[in-house]
């Protein structure tokens, strides 16, 4: 009856309160059709190579955390060569799963070079790689 049906979802698939509260909260479990196993892919970013130079912990030490972001961490960093204090602005390449996160760091980059020297633009040195990582090296 309706009555019986209601009851049973008030109380959850297995007749205890709260047991419907419970089973919203798991994460939905995908259902295994057929016999194939999921493929595990390397994310986008990971497969990428941007063309970046790749000798950053060559020329570079990373210091302080300053602060993070959705896909990476901006970094205090002194320069090996001259004791200079630089922002380091570390993006894993792990969390740029889809395409256009790929773009938006290489936007990114490309429009800081293009601004390079404007007075009111932070300047930007360098950008790196290396097979996890991509470093954006700024004043």
């Amino acid at each position: 009856t309706a009555v019986a049906a209601a009851a049973a979802a008030a109380e959850g698939k297995h007749g205890r309160p709260g047991a419907k509260n419970e089973q919203q909260k798991q994460k939905p479990r995908a259902r295994n059709v057929g016999k194939q196993k999921a493929v595990s892919r390397p994310s986008c970013g990971r497969r990428t190579n941007f063309g970046y130079d790749r000798d950053f912990e060559r020329r570079y030490s990373i210091g302080k955390l300053l602060g993070h972001g959705q896909f990476g961490y901006t970094f205090v960093a002194t320069d090996k060569a001259n004791g200079d204090r630089v922002a380091v602005k570390r993006i894993d390449k792990n969390k740029m799963i889809l395409p256009i996160a790929v773009e938006d760091v290489k936007r990114e980059v490309k429009i800081l070079k293009a601004l390079k020297g404007h007075e009111n633009v932070v300047h930007f040195y360098n950008a790196f790689e290396d097979d996890t990582y991509v470093y954006i090296v700024m004043e």
